[in-house]
C-alpha cells in the first residue's frame, strides 16, 4: 500500500528520536536470522563425558559442528546475520 501525503504529515507529528531508534532496531532485526541446530546433542553423542585427556578433541569437534551449522544457516538465509540456538 503506497503512502500518501496525508500519511507523511501524520508521521511527522509523531516521529521523534525514540521512534527513529525503534524503527532502526526493527530494520536491523529483520537482517538477523536465528536458527535451531542441535549442536549440543550431536556433541554429546560423541562425548558423553569429557576428561582432561579428550578435552581438546571435544573442543575441536564443537568448533567443527559450529562451523558446519553456520555454513548451512548462511546458505539457507543468504545475506543475513545468523545466530544459532544450540538445542
Amino acid at each position: 500500500m503506497p503512502m500518501t501525503v496525508s500519511d507523511l504529515s501524520s508521521l511527522c507529528n509523531v516521529l521523534d528520536d525514540e521512534l527513529i531508534k525503534f524503527i532502526r532496531l526493527l530494520l536491523n532485526q529483520k537482517q538477523i536470522c536465528t536458527v535451531n541446530k542441535p549442536i549440543i546433542d550431536k556433541l554429546t553423542e560423541q562425548f558423553q563425558t569429557i576428561e582432561e585427556d579428550n578435552m581438546e578433541a571435544a573442543v575441536k569437534e564443537f568448533q567443527k559442528l559450529l562451523k558446519e551449522a553456520f555454513e548451512a544457516a548462511h546458505k539457507e538465509n543468504p545475506g543475513k546475520k545468523v545466530r544459532i540456538n544450540l538445542k
